[in-house]
């Protein structure tokens, strides 16, 4: 039987003067959520103004997935603002599902 995988996680990330933005696409999942992170505090290093992670492009995220980017998120803001965009409705019930989407302050929230 022939059928086409999923798309693998992919970071594709971009500079506006010193705020960076990291638009993931693909899927998330508990196989690559911990090489994410470990990418995402690559550009954290850079010491952006502020870090964007635009999930508009993510076709799935699982609960791994969700709490990879909670986890990555609350190591990222120790050395920049994190601002979630563009999340889908499935990737924002996931959040809710997973209880990490009520701590998040009002403008950080994956919606």
């Amino acid at each position: 039987m022939d059928h086409n995988p999923s798309p693998p996680v992919q970071l594709q990330v971009g500079w506006d003067g010193v705020v960076a933005t990291a638009a993931v696409s693909g899927e998330l999942d508990i196989t690559n959520a911990p090489a994410l992170c470990r990418r995402l505090m690559k550009v954290a290093e850079a010491r952006p103004e502020r870090l964007v992670l635009d999930l508009g492009g993510l076709v799935l995220i699982d609960a791994a997935g969700a709490r990879a980017l909670d986890c990555a998120r609350q190591a990222l803001e120790v050395l920049c603002p994190v601002v979630f965009r563009r999340a889908r409705p499935f990737a924002r019930e996931v959040f809710r599902l997973s209880g990490l989407a009520e701590g998040w302050e009002a403008g950080r929230s994956p919606a």
